[in-house]
């Protein structure tokens, strides 16, 4: 009996566990946690999101130039824009009926803060006069000069910043003493005599990395003697001139520059950020007028400003879950200040450092690459013969070396870029930064559409030749 008691016991309590299992699955499962299936919603439209942002991108990088001008841009002049009017560019996208128009507004929005305002003045009599003076007399610019418009131009991500006053670039400049051209001509020339790179003195007057010296027919590396990094060297051009170089001299050096990286990847696979720097003449800060680049990579990261770059591109990926500069290029496209040629682009970026700046941008890739170098000459060219500027600095920034076999990673900085700023008179004393370029924002005296405009045709005309 007592053991008949027992299983009853045992019985009785296999059904009040089981029971109680179920009131507690009923429970759980009519009060479950909304947070968690609130996040598994989320994730689900987040994932919805990526694809439609993807698929949105994808349609409008196929879209033209020439298409945003005429359906998004149609009551513009397409060949008399102006910088002063961006408000009502700008505008024209987000008013309009296309998708694809507000797609690029929207764009805009999350990368840039556009900010209009006005700065008023009062002029007396005898002070207006030399004011005409200095505006040419022009109706226009005297009556803008009481009121004047302040355009600002703010990159959310990268946290650069562009002001333009249409009227600050009518400003009287100080007159050059001697002619550009034949100051210029006259360095580059007296430079010759005793150069430490020209002809064979480079093989005595220069140091060595630990390996042996990159040579070619055009070019030669050498280690720079004052490091700034554990990598650090120099690829010399065997053309003295860095203001007459051939396409072909150009296209060397910076291929000597992708060896070079090789070379140092193999001994040291932990250098795997790659930088390229060119300073041509002394107005620009170089040390020596012959032609040389300065190549180095880090182990750790980019340096300062590019860092900025891939951060950038990493916090703009997490918010949007798009390419941070797909989408650059998009925005100067369709704003008509982009100029394609298999599939690379040279920009007229909306924030320069400085009046004559120009960003060059394509695939990591060899045929990309030799565009590039294609346009960096071409680029040289058109200011040097034409605008008549004789001083430049270039960097170029490449993406994490190694990695080009990995899947493309949208947050990272997965193209070559390169920058090219050509500086002031190279016979003026005065500098072309100040205290406002320096610690508050890049000024700018130059209209961006005006300059791109005419460095566009000239760029049409290489490629016909």
């Amino acid at each position: 009996m007592a053991a008949l008691h027992l299983h009853k016991k045992v019985i009785l309590s296999l059904f009040g566990s089981f029971f109680l299992l179920i009131f507690f699955m009923m429970y759980f499962q009519t009060n479950r946690n909304p947070k968690f299936d609130d996040t598994i919603h989320q994730q689900k439209y987040l994932n919805n999101n990526i694809r439609q942002n993807n698929n949105i991108n994808n349609e409008l990088h196929t879209l033209s130039k020439d298409w945003f001008s005429e359906n998004c841009l149609s009551k513009f002049a397409k060949d008399d824009m102006k910088f002063e009017l961006i408000e009502e560019y700008i505008n024209s996208f987000k008013n309009s009926n296309n998708k694809n128009c507000n797609a690029v507004y929207s764009i805009f929005d999350s990368l840039f803060e556009l900010d209009i305002s006005y700065g008023e003045i009062r002029l007396d009599e005898k002070f207006l006069e030399k004011v005409k003076i200095w505006l040419n007399n022009n109706p226009d610019y005297v009556k803008q000069a009481y009121k004047q418009k302040i355009i600002k131009i703010y990159n959310k991500f990268h946290s650069d910043e562009m002001i333009y006053n249409p009227l600050r670039g009518k400003r009287p400049q100080a007159k050059q003493i001697v002619s550009e051209k034949n100051h210029t001509l006259k360095v580059i020339e007296d430079s010759k005599t005793g150069c430490d790179f020209c002809e064979q003195n480079y093989k005595i007057n220069t140091a060595n990395e630990i390996f042996d010296r990159l040579e070619s027919r055009l070019s030669y590396s050498a280690a720079n003697t004052f490091k700034y990094d554990k990598w650090h060297s120099l690829i010399v051009s065997r053309n003295h001139d860095p203001l007459n170089l051939k396409e072909e001299e150009i296209a060397d050096m910076y291929n000597m520059g992708l060896d070079w990286f090789k070379k140092v990847n193999s001994i040291d696979p932990s250098a795997i950020y790659p930088e390229l720097i060119w300073d041509a003449m002394p107005k620009s800060g170089a040390s020596q007028i012959h032609t040389h680049l300065q190549v180095s990579m880090d182990d750790k990261n980019y340096y300062g400003v590019l860092r900025r770059w891939l951060d950038a591109s990493e916090k703009y990926y997490g918010k949007f879950k798009r390419d941070f500069l797909d989408d650059f290029i998009l925005i100067h496209k369709a704003l008509g200040l982009a100029y394609e040629l298999n599939n690379c682009y040279v920009i007229f970026n909306l924030i320069p450092l400085k009046d004559n700046e120009v960003l060059i941008v394509g695939n990591n890739d060899p045929k990309s690459f030799a565009t590039i170098n294609k346009l960096t000459y071409q680029i040289i060219r058109i200011f040097v013969d034409i605008l008549e500027q004789y001083s430049f600095s270039t960097g170029m920034h490449f993406p994490i070396f190694g990695e080009t076999n990995k899947d493309y990673d949208p947050s990272k900085l997965e193209k070559i870029f390169s920058k090219i700023l050509f500086r002031s008179p190279v016979a003026n004393l005065r500098s072309d930064f100040n205290g406002l370029d320096l610690f508050t924002s890049s000024v700018i005296g130059i209209d961006r559409y005006v300059l791109a405009n005419r460095v566009f045709q000239e760029l049409d005309k290489f490629q016909k030749k």
